[in-house]
């Protein structure tokens, strides 16, 4: 109906969902986790509860900004379930056979039917997620066509299954869409990043099959109905980012103002109105969340975009959403060096510092060691310190990479237990990340320049 259709596909920052948990025959306390991707801020909100009594009721409450699939995980179990804003789904779940425990859930609820789809998908194919084996495939398939192949396998299966599912009449139009949707927009999105992530990270030039991106580009270009998908804003990210390449002259190195308004033109002539506010949206919202951010950036994504909803949640973010702001006190951290030495950030108090976050498996992070070597020889003997904190390895790992690209840093090693503590408190979203501090230890920016484009405000900084 129109009216559903109006529930269902809007997003709104001030609603939320319910669920409640019948629970019986709990042998032991079970650890029971629901966890869902957020659209605004683009984040995986986990969530923890504990099954303590043999038999009860928990509640749990989300803020969901629009329907959308969650996931709940226990007893090395996971399956998907479905939430929509304003509404409750109750999950009553019998514990006395957990070999069987998906034939003893049941849902309860204006949209049960929607879970009861995830579940008896699940069943069908005794398996949880096509996400996680198309994952596998993106990273560990040697040939591209043999890639191609399994996702078209992958998804054909879950389309076909859809498709059977909907002659049923259990589930409405706007779901079916939104299913569609996720579906197509997975295999779409991974086939455009498939040909970057091989040749820039695996070193491999690929025969590329002729009209192979005409073919997926075009597939559901604006589609209205499909803006509830995190899949089809990621699809678009990499349709745009692609057409990039192929619309405007790439043999010019381009400024990050000039990159940003080709970007924005793309999105306004390639999509309607409510679309591109959406992507713009969400594309600003990733900037601020793994990139630094100027003024003139935010203005270009800020006044293009035309919903006043989206605008005063980019207004709060950019004032809230920052978690270190110049002037605050850098996040203290105390990591061994390459000789096993404590070395503490009170240590280079005046110097200004350029800090760097890497781990091996980050090919970006391996690729900018050269330039932070050359920083290093152009500032010897001035009040600059270039620090480097490895995380997310084992130390052998660390010492074997430093040590292979010969890096002229101060280089420090935090473990597993000191890895949360500096992602949290740094506010690290993607690797490599950098920092620059003053000599009093106050921020100056976080995810600030990266190596090969910071050497003037440094020299700025020193003739201060």
């Amino acid at each position: 109906t129109e009216n559903e259709e109006k529930i269902n596909l809007g997003i709104n920052f001030n609603t939320s969902s319910t669920i409640i948990i019948h629970y019986k025959n709990v042998k032991d306390s079970i650890l029971f986790e629901i966890d869902y991707c957020n659209l605004f801020p683009n984040d995986f909100i986990e969530n923890k509860l504990i099954l303590t009594k043999e038999e009860g009721v928990e509640k749990q409450t989300f803020n969901i900004q629009h329907p959308q699939k969650v996931e709940f995980s226990f007893l090395d179990f996971s399956t998907t379930c479905f939430l929509v804003p304003d509404d409750t789904l109750e999950i009553h779940i019998d514990f006395d056979s957990t070999q069987n425990i998906k034939n003893n859930m049941k849902y309860v609820g204006k949209y049960a039917t929607i879970s009861d789809y995830y579940k008896n998908k699940e069943l069908f194919f005794n398996k949880s997620d096509f996400n996680y084996p198309k994952a596998m495939a993106f990273n560990y398939t040697k040939k591209l066509d043999d890639y191609l192949s399994i996702m078209d396998s992958l998804t054909h299966d879950e389309l076909d299954y859809i498709d059977n599912y909907a002659e049923k009449k259990l589930l409405p139009k706007w779901f079916i869409d939104y299913e569609l949707t996720e579906i197509k927009s997975f295999t779409a999105s991974s086939k455009i990043s498939i040909v970057m992530f091989r040749k820039r990270f695996l070193g491999l030039n690929d025969t590329i099959p002729k009209n192979y991106f005409s073919v997926i580009n075009n597939f559901m270009i604006d589609c209205p109905n499909s803006i509830l998908s995190l899949f089809y804003l990621d699809y678009l990210s990499n349709y745009l980012q692609h057409l990039l390449l192929e619309v405007y002259d790439t043999s010019k190195t381009l400024s990050r103002e000039e990159n940003n308004k080709q970007l924005i033109d793309l999105a306004k002539s390639n999509l309607n109105e409510e679309t591109s506010d959406l992507f713009l949206a969400f594309y600003l919202d990733m900037i601020i969340s793994i990139n630094r951010l100027d003024d003139e950036t935010y203005s270009l994504y800020y006044d293009t975009i035309k919903n006043k909803q989206l605008k005063k949640y980019l207004a709060d973010r950019k004032e809230k959403g920052m978690i270190l702001k110049s002037g605050d006190d850098a996040p203290p951290f105390c990591l061994p060096n390459i000789e096993g030495k404590e070395c503490s950030l009170k240590d280079f108090k005046g110097n200004i510092v350029y800090l760097s976050f890497w781990y091996p498996g980050c090919k970006p992070c391996l690729e900018e060691f050269n330039d932070e070597n050359k920083l290093v020889e152009k500032f010897i003997g001035k009040k600059v310190k270039f620090i480097n904190i490895c995380t997310s390895s084992d130390i052998e790992t660390w010492k074997a990479v430093t040590n292979k690209y010969k890096l002229k840093t101060i280089n420090l090693f935090a473990n597993d237990t000191l890895d949360n503590f500096i992602e949290k408190n740094y506010d690290i979203k993607s690797y490599p990340q950098h920092v620059l501090i003053d000599q009093n230890g106050k921020i100056i920016q976080n995810k600030c320049a990266r190596p090969y484009e910071v050497e003037n405000e440094l020299n700025q900084l020193l003739s201060k």
